[in-house]
């Protein structure tokens, strides 16, 4: 199923025929609850293709309809017997006979011509002897064979960070991991490496979910048993490593581990590779860039910080290409900059957008397009110069203050350092949806996102130019008149509204409706300017 697939009222009628009673609807409770775990399942991928979800998580992307293990699994000699458990007991010799009991709330198993016999809290090992042992003693010529047949369920819970916490019913030969993806595993925020297993009030394991997904060491996964708790605690830090790297992503790290550890999760680096660590100094709360010696251990020895930031670049030849990011960014500062790297992939190196990030608002300056508007200012500089000279030389009577004015607004233009502004697209699903609007970034490039403006400035030919506060609803009109409204030199006909990313558009655009005669003229966004021009007539 999908989303597109079930209207609102299917659905209804799906959760109405599940909360009924009765077998004639058992397909009908089962779809639905597909489609819920369905939904379940690609909102919890979704959220693992986010920045900042750390590595390991996205494991437990596909939630369980069931927490029944397989009943396939071999037995192992160790698994220790409790009430609930079957055993089949046959005798052949001189007394041929079989018999399936189930070992009781007291712990007892009820051997033919023997009797009871304790076996709870007994490995299945040795209980095998200990029946052997006594059929051996009392039952001359008889020999024995034992299998385990049903086994019992035990009650764990899961407590903490965890996806799903609570109190679960799980086959007694469930290990840790084999509860944790049965339950939902980890919460986004909890701990991977530092998951623990308490047995009567006591930490009897600590497990690292990493020596599992990274080195395949199981050597710490033991078996639950009845009234065992796993409890998640909260992540601590995290870094990120990206560029010319196998694993590309966010990762957990302990106390103690280094840039070295940090690199050998993300599955290790060549001897030619470049590695730049981006780190938010102490002293100052600002993020700098540094380069680490990939063949001085002294430095790959270095102990990671929460927000640490590793970019790997290939070659050593290459030229250092850099990046800023300011304002909301989750770890704004520097960053190299990989070939070919978009807008998005530097949102998901930075850790994502805080949530108080204004997007509307972005400011993005590109040295390319600064360049291009410098050479337009002296381009315009020199023809304006040329005008006034040919002006001058041609004889006619040139206006001593106009002469003046033009000459230092010329001279200005040639001084003038242009920002280089580029209006870019910052919508996340927009550019998601349309890899066109993912720009790729180039050398030099500051992005820079405020933080939610809650203001509207109004300035131009009105009465008072001043700020007022954003109340959504509000027109154009509206932030006009709370201005004292329009002097007698204003042209009604050419106002313009300034966009918080910087684009200017006239008030009669449809985007605002039919201009200052229309209520509907009220799409006027927080931290937009509206600039009231002044009639040349």
């Amino acid at each position: 199923y999908s989303e597109e697939e079930l209207t609102p009222s299917q659905l209804m009628t799906l959760k109405e025929l599940s909360e009924q009673s009765g077998s004639e609807l058992n397909e009908d409770e089962q779809n639905y609850q597909e489609f819920l775990t369905f939904k379940e399942d690609r909102q919890r991928v979704q959220e693992c293709q986010l920045e900042t979800c750390v590595f390991g998580y996205s494991l437990f992307s596909s939630v369980p309809l069931t927490f029944a293990l397989s009943s396939d699994v071999p037995v192992p000699p160790s698994y220790t017997l409790g009430p609930g458990d079957q055993l089949k007991v046959e005798y052949y010799g001189n007394e041929n006979l079989t018999k399936e009991g189930y070992i009781t709330r007291t712990g007892t198993l009820h051997l033919p011509l023997l009797g009871p016999v304790t076996l709870a809290g007994l490995t299945f090992s040795e209980a095998e002897t200990l029946i052997r042992n006594k059929v051996k003693a009392e039952l001359i010529g008889t020999s024995t064979f034992i299998t385990l047949g049903e086994l019992r369920s035990i009650s764990i819970y899961v407590l903490g960070s965890a996806y799903k916490p609570g109190a679960y019913t799980i086959s007694a030969l469930s290990t840790l991991t084999n509860a944790l993806f049965a339950t939902g595993g980890v919460d986004p925020n909890g701990s991977l490496r530092n998951i623990e297993v308490k047995r009567n009030g006591k930490i009897i394991q600590t497990f690292d979910f990493y020596d599992l997904v990274l080195k395949g060491d199981t050597s710490k996964d033991i078996r639950l048993e009845q009234g065992d708790t796993i409890f998640i605690p909260l992540r601590n830090s995290s870094a990120r490593i990206a560029g010319t790297i196998p694993r590309n992503g966010l990762y957990e790290f302990k106390e103690g581990e280094t840039i070295q550890d940090l690199i050998n999760f993300g599955g290790g680096v060549g001897p030619s590779s470049k590695i730049e660590l981006s780190r938010v100094s102490e002293s100052s709360g600002k993020r700098g860039l540094t380069f680490v010696d990939v063949t001085d251990s002294s430095q790959l020895e270095v102990e990671l910080r929460g927000g640490d930031q590793i970019n790997i670049i290939i070659s050593s030849s290459v030229i250092p290409k850099n990046v800023e990011l300011r304002g909301e960014f989750v770890y704004p500062g520097f960053y190299g900059l990989n070939e070919g790297e978009t807008i998005l992939q530097l949102i998901e190196r930075a850790g994502g957008l805080k949530n108080t990030a204004y997007t509307p608002g972005t400011i993005f300056r590109r040295t390319a397009v600064a360049a291009q508007q410098k050479k337009a200012f002296l381009l315009s500089a020199d023809e304006l110069e040329k005008s006034l000279v040919d002006e001058v030389t041609s004889g006619t009577s040139v206006d001593g203050e106009a002469y003046e004015s033009l000459s230092t607004f010329i001279a200005k233009l040639r001084t003038i350092q242009p920002e280089g502004r580029q209006i870019i697209e910052m919508d996340i699903l927009k550019m998601k949806r349309d890899p066109k609007l993912n720009i790729v970034m180039q050398n030099g490039d500051i992005l820079e996102v405020p933080s939610r403006s809650i203001t509207v400035n109004v300035s131009g030919e009105v009465l008072n130019s001043s700020s007022h506060l954003y109340k959504e609803g509000l027109s154009a009109s509206d932030y006009i008149n709370l201005s004292g409204g329009m002097t007698r030199g204003a042209d009604k006909n050419r106002i313009f509204i300034i966009l918080p990313d910087g684009n200017a558009i006239p008030l009669n655009d449809k985007l605002f409706g039919k201009g200052m005669g229309s209520r509907t003229g009220s799409n006027i966004l927080p931290g937009s300017s509206i600039v009231v021009t002044r009639d040349p007539d």
